[in-house]
């Protein structure tokens, strides 16, 4: 079955993608069963016969490409995005679709920010356009895209996708997989409620059974009752003899507030003099970086190029505390990257090698420098850092405070005809010499262009 597939990216009405097929080729039912009831898990998309062929027309400018949102997730998170890879693949037949007339091409697969699920591209065709061996490569190209912290599930689906994959066993691994990962929190919560991941769902406790099976020790009782904070229920009847808590008197606890403000103290005592003996070995004044341990290695050795130190592990470093004042601040933005420098730390290492930049020409405290390390068909992702995830997921990030850009807000990719700007539906925008991006649309760069990632400052010279 053959096929001819176009995406343009216009900058007034988005991005778009056109397939035509024969018109002796089209699946009339399933055309009609789709466009009277849009399945969830497929691009929206208009048809029309001109000269044999139908088009197909999906606006795709509303929707991430899944490869643009690529990193590390939770164990649970990581889990439900592979099923929404897969279940289409399953469910379809309700919609007298066939599983292989999906594009079955990991540069063709979309999220949905809001419903969180992956959408396809289908192809109402008689024939099938795709076959196993292209679904084994998505499932490959998948796992290349996304990875996870638990190595134990990163394992079984690197497993399931190497031997003959099955799609309906791989969802059935993830579902037990992720009712273990709901209850895992129960699970762990105390000895006597340690039961299998798969009774747990419905189980319910009543509080009589508990304390029937709970240690009979007054002391022990006690301790029960405060690990599992369960509360009497009105038919339950106590005995105020079998049940002891323990208040600590006022005194006790003005004697433990004492102890450890004095242990604070000598801690802060200590890093002041060690900070007094780095500032005094340097000739430099003491600064003050609450951020700054975010984004440099604890190895962190200046006459080491900024692509050798690409990947280090982010610690903090006590030469940090020992850089001038003068040149970041305490209310600075500081920027994290793994291929880049930041802004006024050591500017005369600065990496002028790589094949294309970002200048900074606008906040002064911004990193002066983003060096865009990428290979011809790989992703450069721009984002700002998150707290509640505390680990990177972009290959550059501006500091938590920079909340005008996005966790994940922009990527820059490198083609055979140069480097692209894309704006990941990011909430302040992405502008090029001024003008707003339409979201998941790319823009050919060229020399010079002024790239801004939100509107507080970060405004860079794109050079090449």
């Amino acid at each position: 079955m053959s096929y001819k597939i176009q995406c343009k990216h216009d900058m007034l009405t988005g991005a778009e993608l056109t397939i035509r097929i024969p018109d002796s080729e089209l699946d009339e039912k399933a055309l009609n069963t789709i466009l009277s009831d849009m399945p969830p898990f497929i691009l929206p998309f208009h048809s029309f016969s001109i000269d044999g062929e139908t088009c197909f027309v999906y606006r795709i400018g509303i929707y991430n490409k899944l490869q643009h949102l690529a990193g590390n997730r939770e164990p649970k998170e990581y889990a439900q995005l592979w099923a929404s890879v897969i279940s289409p693949l399953i469910d379809c037949g309700d919609w007298l679709m066939q599983p292989y007339s999906f594009l079955l091409d990991a540069q063709y697969l979309y999220y949905d920010q809001k419903s969180r699920e992956v959408r396809y591209v289908y192809i109402p065709t008689i024939q099938d356009v795709s076959n196993h061996g292209r679904l084994k490569e998505l499932a490959a190209d998948v796992s290349k895209m996304i990875s996870v912290q638990d190595a134990n599930l990163e394992n079984k689906v690197l497993r399931a996708i190497m031997k003959n994959f099955a799609p309906d066993e791989f969802l059935e691994m993830l579902r037990s997989y992720m009712l273990r990962s709901d209850n895992q929190m129960n699970k762990h919560a105390h000895p006597l409620l340690q039961e299998s991941a798969s009774d747990m769902g419905d189980m319910s406790f009543d509080y009589g059974d508990i304390m029937e099976s709970a240690p009979q020790s007054d002391k022990q009782q006690s301790l029960m009752l405060d690990e599992l904070a369960l509360k009497p229920q009105d038919d339950v009847q106590f005995d105020s003899r079998d049940i002891i808590i323990e208040i600590p008197d006022k005194a006790a606890r003005k004697e433990k507030v004492k102890k450890s403000q004095k242990v604070k103290k000598s801690q802060a005592e200590k890093k002041q003099k060690k900070n007094d003996g780095l500032s005094a070995l340097l000739g430099r004044k003491k600064a003050n970086l609450p951020f700054a341990s975010f984004f440099m290695p604890d190895n962190y050795d200046a006459s080491m190029s900024n692509d050798r130190q690409g990947h280090m592990e982010s610690a903090p470093s006590p030469l940090i505390e020992a850089w001038d004042s003068e040149q970041m601040s305490t209310n600075s933005y500081y920027g994290h990257a793994f291929n880049t420098k930041i802004s006024g730390i050591n500017d005369d290492i600065e990496s002028d090698t790589c094949g294309a930049k970002l200048r900074n020409i606008g906040h002064a405290h911004l990193p002066s420098l983003i060096n865009i390390t990428v290979d011809e068909g790989e992703l450069f992702s721009i984002g700002r850092f998150d707290d509640a995830v505390g680990r990177p997921q972009s290959s550059f990030e501006f500091d938590k405070n920079a909340k005008a850009v996005n966790t994940r807000h922009a990527v820059i990719e490198r083609t055979h005809e140069g480097y692209r700007v894309v704006d990941l539906s990011s909430n302040a925008g992405t502008f090029v010499n001024g003008e707003r991006l339409p979201p998941n649309t790319a823009f050919m760069l060229t020399q010079g262009n002024r790239i801004s990632f939100g509107n507080f400052g970060a405004d860079y010279i794109f050079e090449s």
